[in-house]
């Protein structure tokens, strides 16, 4: 409850949707323990991006699977 109230407040601070990474990795960091955080948090930074759909969708046309691909 302590991490949702944290992030619920950053939320109705900045509603702009462009913030949507921190308020993820604001709700990761409150909600881990600090030894797990230590792991995980340099991966996070490093590999972190908020899936717009701009980038989802060059995302799905890279793809080589055809599956995917299709559209019924």
């Amino acid at each position: 409850m302590k991490s949702y109230i944290l992030v619920w407040y950053e939320i109705k601070k900045n509603k702009s949707f462009t913030d949507g990474s921190k308020y993820v990795f604001k709700a990761i960091q409150t909600s881990m323990p600090y030894n797990l955080l230590q792991i995980v948090d340099p991966i996070s930074e490093c590999n972190a991006f908020f899936a717009n759909p701009k980038t989802s969708f060059l995302q799905w046309l890279s793809m080589n699977n055809d599956v995917y691909k299709k559209l019924d």
